[in-house]
């Protein structure tokens, strides 16, 4: 398995029937088509970068910054009408 590109996340997840929220790091790694390989998860974003360099050689000084706001798709107006009759 050899990635052709990789993305460390911060991620909070929450877990139906528990109060707090899981917090952590995860690195997901993808082909060059956009399927993805692999998708490992981390305490800590030192703990990430750590692993990234380890399994793929990537220094903690390489990485780019890239914010991206995610949407509940259930929260999302289509735009879509109906008629009724």
């Amino acid at each position: 398995m050899t990635p052709h590109w990789a993305v460390i996340v911060d991620s909070s997840v929450e877990v139906p029937g528990r109060s707090e929220r899981l917090e952590g790091f995860d690195v997901a790694l993808y082909a060059d088509d956009g399927q993805m390989l692999e998708w490992l998860q981390y305490d800590t974003l030192p703990i990430a970068l750590d692993q990234a360099r380890e399994i793929l050689g990537i220094r903690q000084g390489a990485w780019e910054v890239c914010r991206i706001e995610l949407i509940d798709p259930a929260r999302l107006d289509t735009g879509a009408t109906t008629s009724a009759g």
